[in-house]
């Protein structure tokens, strides 16, 4: 019996099937990243508390997610004018006072975290502040204008 060889075939422009999208929250009381499955976002009255702070998070519900493929132009889009929106009764924290509660979370003392923060951030001038959390631990003590970082976390 002779050996047939199968004849290879290439499968162009698949599209897929299914899709798994998860989304990033940010908490606006200390800026802790909490991510919740697309599934979880188009549930009605779902809500996110805050492991760090317990502030409840309400996300916006998505309503559509488009996939526009490579050479292909997105679809015209009506949309309604923008409706005024309330004024924010709390705005987000910044970069530092985020990093500093999330240093006093690991039991540095209020006044120390900010100091700690405002610190770091002059001297690595980076806006993430799980990053720069990072930096501070690894570099704790060594955070002044005349001693080097110990390392690069």
């Amino acid at each position: 019996m002779a050996c047939r060889k199968k004849e290879m075939r290439t499968q162009r422009n698949s599209k897929p099937t299914a899709l798994d999208i998860h989304l990033k929250y940010l908490c606006a009381g200390c800026g802790s990243e909490h991510w919740i499955s697309i599934k979880e976002n188009q549930t009605k009255g779902f809500k996110i508390v805050c492991y760090m702070c317990d502030i409840v998070i309400e996300p916006k519900v998505l309503k559509k997610i488009d996939m526009i493929y490579e050479g292909e132009k997105p679809a015209e889009v009506v949309s309604k004018p923008a409706e005024p929106s309330e004024p924010s009764k709390k705005e987000p924290l910044n970069t530092i006072q985020r990093c500093a509660v999330n240093l006093v979370s690991y039991g540095f003392d209020e006044d120390e975290a900010k100091l700690l923060a405002e610190k770091a951030y002059e001297k690595y001038k980076i806006d993430d502040v799980v990053d720069l959390v990072k930096k501070i631990i690894f570099d704790f003590g060594a955070i002044t204008d005349e001693q080097p970082a110990a390392s690069e976390v």
